[in-house]
């Protein structure tokens, strides 16, 4: 018996299921991180001259990453920084302390299209206010990428740290771990792949102008006389003596600099490392020059510079000091001219 019927139902039934159970290919859009770490230095700030919109910080960290366009479901393929949990924990604490951080970045990608954003404080906080919400950065790249094309991106983030208005004037000293603060997407509805943006540890430190005081000993280094026919130099050796007034709320290390400030009315060498002294009312030099000496490592101090001392242990009681010993050296640059002469420097010791 000749019955076509039932032989045709079951081929159109078995193309109908080949054609179902093919799965459409989704866009892979999203972003992954190429170099994500942001290395923050300790953060140490004088409080006692602190005033509103000073900036206490600042920085700029490179980082990089690829993102691929999505489909037309996707949006604008546009980067667009999602802030984690540990992120608005940090700006909470920044707002108790009354600090406040701005962002400025600059996205650039390997096509040359670039983009600068600022993201004041005031945007900071009404954002993180939004568990999860997008925030857009760089430009919008519709015309330049097809969907399924991936971008080649870099970023310049510029921090800065400052005073805002209700500022706590109160000693602080307070590790901040490394944690990640951002998530990059694709675009503003987010994307399944982000990019992981984390920064390292730093110290947040806030302290007085009194956290320490300067010795010097002895206070008045005395070279005797010096005959216009001595062919040696003299020199006499000082210690100075940074050590710790205030105990802190925990222990930490801080670099120290010290500073030999120039004689008033007195000239420098041409490399700043020796003063020309002048005889008492007179108006010319007297042939001979003074310098101040390391002890340790023999070099020769840069007046009016900036120099590393080594750094002091701040304890929670006041238990820290430093010390470094210097030779104040006195020798010839001409003839003498004979008569009396002495000469004064300030020393100021900062931390770093």
């Amino acid at each position: 018996m000749n019955r076509p019927c039932l032989w045709g139902i079951p081929a159109v039934l078995l193309i109908l299921l080949s054609l179902v159970s093919l799965p459409a290919r989704a866009l892979d859009d999203g972003c992954t991180t190429l170099s994500g770490s942001v290395q923050l230095s300790n953060v140490n700030s004088n409080i006692s001259t602190a005033t509103s919109g000073q900036i206490l910080y600042s920085s700029s960290h490179t980082i990089s990453y690829e993102c691929t366009r999505g489909g037309i479901s996707a949006g604008d393929f546009q980067t667009h920084m999602i802030f984690t949990t540990d992120f608005r924990n940090l700006i909470d604490l920044f707002r108790q302390l009354g600090l406040g951080l701005n962002l400025h970045i600059t996205e650039t990608d390997s096509k040359g299209t670039s983009g600068t954003v600022d993201i004041t404080w005031a945007q900071i906080l009404k954002n993180i206010a939004t568990p999860g919400k997008a925030v857009k950065f760089g430009p919008v790249r519709n015309s330049q990428y097809q969907a399924g094309e991936t971008a080649t991106l870099s970023a310049v983030i510029s921090l800065e740290l400052f005073v805002d208005n209700n500022f706590k004037n109160t000693m602080l000293v307070k590790p901040i771990s490394g944690m990640q603060i951002m998530d990059l997407v694709s675009g503003s509805s987010g994307s399944a792949k982000r990019a992981a943006i984390s920064t390292s540890g730093f110290n947040l430190r806030l302290l007085p102008d009194n956290l320490g005081t300067v010795d010097i000993s002895p206070g008045l280094v005395s070279l005797g006389h010096f005959y216009i026919t001595d062919a040696e130099k003299k020199s006499g050796s000082f210690t100075v003596t940074a050590r710790q007034q205030n105990a802190a709320n925990s222990a930490f290390s801080v670099a120290l600099r010290i500073k030999f400030n120039a004689p008033v009315g007195m000239s420098l060498t041409s490399d700043g490392t020796a003063v020309l002294l002048k005889n008492t009312g007179d108006s010319g030099n007297n042939g001979l020059q003074l310098s101040i000496v390391e002890d340790e490592s023999g070099k020769k101090v840069i007046f009016d510079k900036d120099e590393e001392m080594g750094s002091i242990n701040i304890g929670t009681s006041s238990s820290g000091r430093t010390q470094k010993t210097y030779h104040a050296v006195l020798d010839k640059t001409g003839v003498p001219v004979t008569g009396n002469f002495q000469v004064s420097s300030t020393v100021t010791v900062t931390y770093n």
